[in-house]
């Protein structure tokens, strides 16, 4: 089931960064990782702390529900609300 979920969760990760018209050297700079560690993410080979997806998330300007696969609409609803207020808590 995890390898699933992570293989799932790098796919998400790559469609989202191409959406954004980003590379790979792009989005690890813009959450502090490797451009290694971005490429390993997007194959699921490499574990994502929560803190990391949610700062991919915001790099992607997407919400977590969007990169994480099988939320509940009420769990999408609950992390769309704490994206928000962590984004605010860094804004100041």
């Amino acid at each position: 089931m995890s390898e699933a979920l992570y293989e799932a969760f790098g796919e998400n990760v790559r469609h989202h960064r191409r959406a954004a018209g980003l590379t790979q050297a792009d989005l690890a700079k813009e959450v502090s990782l490797s451009r290694p560690s971005i490429a390993n993410i997007e194959v699921g080979r490499q574990s994502v702390l929560l803190h990391q997806a949610l700062e991919i998330a915001m790099a992607l300007n997407v919400g977590t529900d969007q990169l994480v696969p099988g939320f509940s609409q009420r769990a999408r609803d609950i992390i769309r609300l704490s994206s928000k207020r962590y984004a605010l808590k860094e804004a100041v």
